[in-house]
């Protein structure tokens, strides 16, 4: 967890953070650029969700990680719809659950493919995601510079 030594994440802000996520893999570490840079993502939300022992790979950290959850809910149902998946990944980075709440319908739909609370309470607190190349290129970079 200690990211002290790579310069973008130097700011007190990064390293609790990661005090309290711990990454322990590359995949871990990926998730802090999303977590930090989208909004609505960490307080209150994934912050929460962890502290309560979700692991932070877990966590809607990325739009990626909304458009792969939902596309696996799918695909243990066998429903290939792939563009429900781009859907909801869409409207959670553009905030438009947390503008406007989940419909009724959306919920129905929700409930048929097995997608957890959690998910949707998370959903409607995003007002902005950050893609996972994004993140990938800021650590990328950030690496580079040390």
């Amino acid at each position: 967890g200690n990211t002290a030594g790579i310069p973008e994440f130097r700011s007190g802000f990064y390293q609790d953070m990661a005090d309290e996520v711990s990454p322990a893999t590359f995949h871990e570490f990926i998730q802090l650029p999303g977590l930090a840079h989208g909004t609505g993502v960490w307080f209150d939300n994934a912050q929460i969700l962890i502290q309560h022992g979700k692991p932070v790979s877990d966590v809607i950290a990325y739009r990626d990680d909304v458009f792969h959850y939902i596309q696996k809910k799918m695909e243990r149902k066998h429903v290939d719809h792939t563009g429900f998946a781009y859907k909801i990944m869409e409207d959670t980075s553009r905030g438009v659950y947390a503008k406007w709440g989940i419909s009724d319908e959306l919920i129905n739909q929700f409930s048929i493919l097995g997608v957890e609370d959690w998910f949707a309470e998370s959903i409607q607190k995003i007002r902005y995601l950050f893609p996972r190349a994004h993140g990938v290129l800021y650590v990328k970079y950030a690496l580079i510079l040390m």
